[in-house]
This record gives C-alpha cells, sequence and structure tokens, in this order.
C-alpha cells in the first residue's frame, strides 16, 4: 500500500474508534480493552507523523492485528478494507 492509502484507513480505524467512544490516549501499558482501543486510535492519529514507510506499515499492522482481536473487524473485513482502498486509487 502507498502512504496515502496507509493514511486513509488509519483515518477510517480512527472514526469507528471515535464513533464508538474512544479518545486517542497514548498509553503503552494500558490493561483494559478501552484503554488498548484507545492507544490504537492514538496511533491512527500518530501515523501521517511517520517518515519511516517500513515503521508505517508496522504500525498499520500492529493497528490491525489488535482490532482483528475485538469484534469491530475481522480479518476478512481488513482485507476488503484495504482491496477497496487500493482498487479505488485505480478507477
Amino acid at each position: 500500500m502507498t502512504r496515502p492509502q496507509v493514511l486513509r484507513l488509519a483515518i477510517k480505524y480512527h472514526d469507528k474508534l471515535n464513533a464508538i467512544g474512544h479518545s486517542p490516549v497514548k498509553d503503552t501499558s494500558a490493561k483494559s480493552l478501552h484503554g488498548r482501543m484507545n492507544h490504537i486510535m492514538w496511533m491512527c492519529l500518530e501515523l501521517p507523523r511517520l517518515s519511516d514507510e517500513s515503521k508505517l506499515n508496522r504500525w498499520l499492522g500492529f493497528i490491525q492485528g489488535v482490532l482483528s482481536t475485538t469484534t469491530m473487524y475481522t480479518i476478512d473485513n481488513m482485507r476488503e478494507q484495504v482491496s477497496e482502498i487500493i482498487k479505488g486509487d485505480k478507477e
């Protein structure tokens, strides 16, 4: 995925977390699910500040990994989201 595609996907995840009541909070030691989702939301907002493309993709993978452990998204949902973003850029 290109940088703009990764950032669009991060916005989608951020907006979903926002819609269900989370707030962006950096908390790498969060013990509750709510606290971890707040941290994931914070990571989504931090992605545009990352200049290293490899780190950008690692962070996205981490975000997706955490989200896949919740009932928010399945792996198939995330695969479809990525495909839609890539396909949209080709049209």
